[in-house]
């Protein structure tokens, strides 16, 4: 009762907001219908998958480049560390995005003429950044998010062209430009579904073919070389775990755009919807632990 007559501390537009007012808001956000209810939401499996492929890369090849000079406890640890730390941070992610996806299906229900638009919109790291920390904030991030995705796409697009022209004798701009093409085209016109489950296919080929990978590294080794290997193995050095002067390589940055995933986050709560938070979380926390995994025996057998 006393809660009625405190000051909130809520405000908008420099006025605030009387706590029953909050009260109905609250449950009217709760009770409001998903922007996805006509639409076939995404499962689980489909979801871990998002989250696991875009981690995973060629950049796992490299990981004992970094790994070899720190030694297997060492680089367990800032794996663990980059892990646990990206974790955290998109399960906070996934609950604002969630709660952003929520304030607009409120919005769709209070402005049923808008809600074309708020449909199309959806959710991502633009309107999460607008609504939560301002217009200035969201440029930033906005800028700040484009030029990693230039980076990571303009690799993946030139290592395309490399693998294209070895393998076909394709030329280099063709082996660039026409996988471009292809995906572009069939990522915005095949259906959101056939999309998703193709891309559980190829996460569980690329899964499958790195443990491939590991089983045909193992298999060059013979037990009686295994104790001249684990006598010659490196020593522990913690140093490249820490920013220092004079280092040539810090790890951990290294490690974290190993095991990012972030730019996905968004997808995953809009196509599973903002209601379902355990699941998204879990979801999460599953897709993020398969290149933890991966990269942990990576280091073991390289």
């Amino acid at each position: 009762f006393g809660r009625c007559f405190r000051r909130p501390r809520t405000r908008r537009g420099g006025r605030a907001v009387p706590f029953t007012v909050k009260v109905k808001q609250r449950n009217a956000a709760r009770d409001a219908p998903d922007l996805q209810e006509d639409v076939e939401v995404m499962g689980v499996k489909d979801g871990v998958a998002v989250i696991a492929g875009s981690a995973l890369g060629g950049g796992f090849l490299a990981l004992p480049l970094v790994t070899a000079p720190l030694g297997i406890l060492p680089s367990l640890v800032g794996l663990g560390m980059a892990w646990a730390f990206i974790a955290a941070l998109c399960t906070v992610y996934a609950e604002v995005s969630a709660q952003t996806l929520t304030d607009k299906a409120l919005e769709a229900v209070q402005s049923r003429e808008d809600r074309p638009m708020l449909e199309q919109e959806g959710v991502s790291i633009v309107s999460v950044a607008q609504r939560r920390l301002g217009d200035s904030a969201a440029v930033v991030c906005s800028v700040a998010f484009l030029f990693q995705m230039l980076a990571v796409v303009t690799a993946q697009v030139a290592k395309s062209g490399e693998l294209l022209e070895s393998l076909m004798g394709l030329p280099y701009v063709g082996g660039c430009i026409l996988p471009s093409i292809f995906l572009g085209l069939f990522t915005f016109e095949m259906p959101v579904k056939l999309v998703e489950q193709t891309n559980t296919i190829l996460t569980a080929l690329m899964v499958i073919g790195f443990a491939l990978l590991v089983v045909n590294s193992c298999m060059t080794i013979s037990f009686a070389e295994l104790p001249e290997l684990i006598s010659n193995l490196p020593r522990e050095n913690w140093k490249p775990l820490l920013p220092a002067a004079g280092t040539t390589t810090w790890a951990l940055p290294i490690f974290f755009n190993l095991l990012c995933y972030g730019q996905s986050v968004p997808l995953v709560v809009e196509r599973m919807g903002a209601q379902r938070s355990s699941k998204i979380r879990n979801t999460i926390l599953l897709g993020s632990v398969i290149p933890l995994i991966l990269g942990i025996i990576w280091v073991c057998v390289a």
